[in-house]
């Protein structure tokens, strides 16, 4: 939650929200703040208080395990969430934030989780934390594809934006849709996960569907690039866009969601067994 508010609240004022012109449901900020709706301010005390009490929670538990894992994991956790958009390191225009999320959100988690209960932590874990880590670098990588442009204005260079369009739409979509299922399938193959956990292959349409999502809308970007069309096309081809970018990154949340809803649920199994 701090990240999220706190990320808000610096992308409000760098500029890369209130600069895109075409925010969707899913990117471009939640507008909360370019609408008035609620003051910048509240975004940045917000993120404060959920990093406090964040802080607290982990220090307690820092208290009754052994050693100081869990702190080292803490505050390698709020320091990213903090200056991922924050000033003076802001990981996200740096070309860094896609590996800060894939870490924050994927990998440490996994293990911190794992640690708290288990009081161990092992390669294995690490590698289970694999296919979760790679589905939520696809949710933030679509999410950037289709504010590639403004972020591109304010400054803001992300991965995608070094890239470019073509290569982040087909190349970097399709790797990452690959690394999912490939280290799900290492995580099996080397006793990290339960072979159970592979019914997570279900799942493969929703990774087709970004896929092929993706690689469509960097056709119609090229179409709309060309500038040869009609005012009627060009507008009917951006909300093809539009469409098929909102669906794309509907698909990513679901992928992510099933995949760790799939891990959790296989473990729970291997335990009861």
């Amino acid at each position: 939650m701090g990240a999220n508010l706190s990320n808000g609240y610096y992308d409000h004022v760098s500029g890369a929200d209130p600069s895109n012109p075409n925010p969707g449901v899913l990117s471009g900020g939640s507008g909360l703040i370019t609408s008035g709706a609620l003051p910048a301010r509240f975004f940045l005390r917000s993120s404060i208080v959920c990093f406090v009490l964040g802080a607290a929670i982990g220090l307690h538990l820092n208290w009754l395990l052994p050693g100081n894992l869990v702190l080292v994991l803490g505050a390698i956790g709020i320091l990213s969430a903090h200056f991922y958009t924050a000033p003076p390191l802001r990981f996200s225009y740096r070309g860094l934030g896609e590996i800060v999320v894939g870490l924050c959100f994927g990998v440490l988690p996994v293990v911190g989780a794992y640690f708290v209960q288990a009081e161990l932590v092992s390669w294995n874990v690490l590698l289970a934390s694999l296919p979760i880590t790679f589905a939520v670098v696809l949710v933030l990588w679509v999410n950037e594809i289709a504010d590639r442009k403004p972020d591109e204005a304010a400054g803001k260079r992300t991965l995608v934006v070094a890239l470019g369009g073509r290569a982040s739409a087909r190349v970097a979509v399709t790797l990452l849709a690959i690394l999912i299922f490939a280290t799900l399938f290492a995580a099996v193959f080397t006793g990290s996960l339960i072979p159970l956990t592979l019914v997570a292959v279900l799942a493969f349409g929703l990774v087709r569907a970004v896929v092929v999502e993706c690689w469509k809308y960097h056709e119609l970007g090229g179409a709309l690039r060309a500038g040869k069309l009609s005012q009627a096309d060009a507008e009917r081809l951006r909300r093809e866009r539009d469409d098929a970018m909102a669906e794309a990154q509907v698909s990513t949340m679901k992928l992510h969601l099933a995949i760790g809803l799939i891990v959790a649920g296989s473990a729970l199994v291997a335990i009861g067994n």
